[in-house]
């Protein structure tokens, strides 16, 4: 895995030095990406290691799986999720109580709303979803 990681980290190395010269070739691609909503199978390609987690290391159930992503895939990837959380923040479509994958929001920050607010999902005769709450 190692090996793979810095195979991966020469490749940034290289995709950063020649940006430049990319820059319009990947430009094109991510903005059809983005325009038709379609994420190019090429970039969905990844080199897939087994890392060992514990216990014997000849029992398959042990090892878990480690996606290694191409460079351009995450560039694509990081532009997708800037834009929707953007759009989600500009357009209010989370609730404040919403703080899962959010920018300035944490687990922690969720549980201080809640005691804020417990009773808000009862009055209003909605489920209550507390059981969300980290412990």
């Amino acid at each position: 895995m190692k090996q793979c990681i810095e195979q991966l980290k020469i490749l940034e190395c290289v995709v950063k030095q020649c940006i430049e010269q990319l820059k319009l070739p990947l430009t094109n691609i991510y903005n059809t990406s983005l325009e038709s909503g379609i994420f190019p199978d090429k970039l969905k390609i990844a080199k897939v290691i087994p890392v060992h987690k514990k216990g014997d290391s000849r029992d398959v159930s042990n090892y878990r799986p480690i996606s290694l992503l191409p460079v351009f895939s995450k560039l694509l990837e990081k532009l997708m999720y800037n834009r929707l959380a953007e759009f989600i923040e500009r357009n209010e479509v989370l609730t404040e109580a919403q703080h899962g994958f959010r920018t300035k929001k944490s687990a922690n920050g969720f549980t201080d709303f809640y005691k804020k607010h417990p009773g808000s999902n009862r009055e209003k005769n909605e489920p209550n979803w507390n059981f969300f709450r980290p412990y």
